[in-house]
């Protein structure tokens, strides 16, 4: 079942991961705008940052961690319809002490049907699937993986056909303790997103960032997926809705103290299975009613 409570927050914008503010752009149906909320950088561990709709309703998140050099990982990145938010957690592993920090994004947009947020969890499983009820479709997705943060990263964050399933999966050398899948679904108004992929390239240079093409003028990006393939130590570190929801932005590295800070830089010699690919897909969607 789909919740939804209307609550009215009053929160700070901010540019493109730098945190400012206050101020509030004004929204219309069909023009969604991001805000953005960051940390400071530091060796503080774990960092917890949330984002909020000032108006509007809460379509779509993002995370995004800068620095880390591959050794701080993201564990969280949960909607909440309820306050119109997405809470984003990350935690550095015990072998990185560096300054790092952190970005939640809230893409938010005005409808007379607002989306709610559905979730399903499994408990030690390295992959979960959530769906959107009845005739709703998925206009944004999100996720949280609780226990050995040191040995398990997130890898995928998939959208199955038709925007109806939100697919998380973990990779490493552990299953957590338990992981969550979070669908934003939204009651279907007017017509269908789509689903737009840039699937990569495959090659051995870590960190990866691939990205959309651009959304048609009049199209927005809302929700942000991206799947890593390729070795297991490899996990997301950045989805991203672009500053003016045109592209879809994912990011991906890999990390553990036996690869020197997880940048690792392909040479010629290097084997096929130090190669890998990062997709990353968005949920264009036209006007809402």
């Amino acid at each position: 079942m789909l919740t939804r409570l209307r609550v009215g927050v009053a929160v700070a914008l901010g540019a493109a991961y730098v945190f400012v503010g206050p101020t509030s752009p004004a929204l219309a149906g069909g023009s969604p705008v991001r805000f953005d909320a960051s940390t400071g950088p530091d060796a503080v561990t774990p960092k917890v940052v949330t984002a909020r709709c000032p108006t509007g309703s809460l379509f779509a998140t993002g995370a995004r961690i800068v620095g880390g050099d591959g050794g701080v990982v993201l564990t969280a990145m949960v909607p909440d319809a309820t306050s119109d938010s997405v809470t984003v957690t990350a935690a550095a592993r015990a072998w990185y002490d560096g300054a790092w920090s952190l970005t939640a994004f809230a893409v938010c947009d005005r409808s007379a049907s607002p989306p709610g947020v559905v979730s399903e969890t499994a408990h030690g499983q390295a992959s979960v699937t959530v769906s959107c009820p009845g005739e709703s479709r998925l206009t944004g997705a999100g996720f949280r993986s609780d226990g050995w943060a040191e040995h398990v990263g997130v890898r995928e964050v998939a959208i199955g056909p038709g925007l109806r399933d939100v697919r998380v999966g973990v990779s490493g050398s552990a299953t957590p303790a338990s992981l969550t899948a979070y669908g934003i679904c939204k009651p279907e108004t007017g017509p269908a997103g789509v689903l737009v992929t840039n699937a990569g390239q495959f090659t051995g240079n870590w960190p990866k960032v691939t990205s959309t093409e651009d959304a048609p003028p009049d199209m927005r990006v809302y929700g942000v997926a991206a799947t890593v393939t390729g070795p297991e130590d490899a996990f997301l570190t950045a989805l991203v809705p672009g500053v003016d929801q045109n592209v879809a932005v994912a990011e991906a590295t890999r990390g553990g103290p036996q690869t020197g800070g997880g940048l690792r830089v392909a040479d010629d010699a290097e084997d096929e299975e130090d190669d890998g690919s990062l997709s990353a897909s968005g949920i264009f969607n036209a006007t809402f009613h």
